[in-house]
């Protein structure tokens, strides 16, 4: 009876070491990237928009090819020099022309529309007659 027992544990102290061996080599590894997560504020400001200047097209003078103007960061950042920017013409029409950025020295961007139906965010030909306001909206990127 001795002899058993003495046995006995070693044994179960066996099996429970290759079970557990054994059972680690089928385990799933989970791979979990870094991340970041957290929580801030900053207040949203504006631009001001100056020296509007339309092209009319000297060929068709009612047409307006180009519009140019200055907008200034009201946050007065003088690095990013990346905005996005569209301007509508026409009162609700939903006619949005996409500008670029031209030059200028931050906080003062300044932007350039082509407003003839070669915009690629619109076919519409801007024309003097149909303008009646200037809306922009300006993204920092």
């Amino acid at each position: 009876m001795r002899r058993a027992l003495r046995r006995g544990p070693l044994q179960l102290i066996t099996a429970l070491a290759i079970f557990a061996v054994g059972g680690a080599a089928f385990t799933a590894v989970n791979a979990v990237p870094q991340t970041s997560a957290g929580e801030g504020a900053a207040t949203i400001s504006g631009f001001t928009v100056t020296n509007i200047a339309y092209g009319l097209d000297p060929t068709n003078p009612p047409n307006v090819n180009t519009v140019t103007f200055t907008a200034t960061a009201d946050n007065g950042d003088g690095v990013n020099t990346s905005l996005l920017t569209f301007v509508e013409f026409v009162n609700a029409s939903g006619d949005w022309y996409q500008c670029t950025r031209t030059g200028g020295v931050p906080p003062a961007h300044d932007i350039t529309c082509d407003t003839t139906p070669a915009n690629p965010n619109t076919n519409v030909q801007l024309t003097a007659v149909a303008a009646n306001n200037f809306t922009a909206v300006i993204a920092e990127q």
